[in-house]
């Protein structure tokens, strides 16, 4: 619309493209990476050792359990805290257990569920019409 003209003025095809489809990512596309991510976060936390709080409060140390891969290495936890007794070495070992496990079902979720998710995107595919 112009003073001289008081017709509105309509977009042509150069005004009406998304400035934001340069930028956006296809849903597809999307997908894929999110199955990435979920797949290389799995296999991270997998690989990453489990460290629980030591037995001393009145300083900050932690006892490191091993790996998801690996399990709970007690010749570990003892070296880590050698002036511990039996009885509290087991406790030690129940802990690490069962922090081991809990990083074993989030690890093993995010990586095979990444997994599924990359092998539907690459075997199972839609027509565009």
């Amino acid at each position: 619309m112009t003073p001289d003209d008081p017709t509105p003025a309509v977009p042509g095809p150069a005004d009406e493209t998304d400035p934001l489809a340069a930028v956006t990512l296809r849903p597809a596309t999307f997908f894929a990476l999110a199955a990435v991510t979920a797949l290389l976060i799995g296999l991270v936390l997998a690989l990453v050792p489990v460290h629980v709080a030591g037995p001393d409060v009145t300083r900050s140390s932690d006892v490191s359990c091993g790996s998801v891969i690996g399990g709970v290495e007690t010749p570990r936890i003892a070296g880590d805290v050698p002036e511990l007794n039996r009885t509290e070495l087991l406790t030690y070992v129940d802990v690490c257990e069962r922090g081991v496990s809990e990083r074993e079902t989030v690890s093993s979720v995010l990586f095979f569920g990444g997994a599924v998710a990359g092998l539907w995107m690459g075997v199972v595919r839609r027509r565009r019409t």
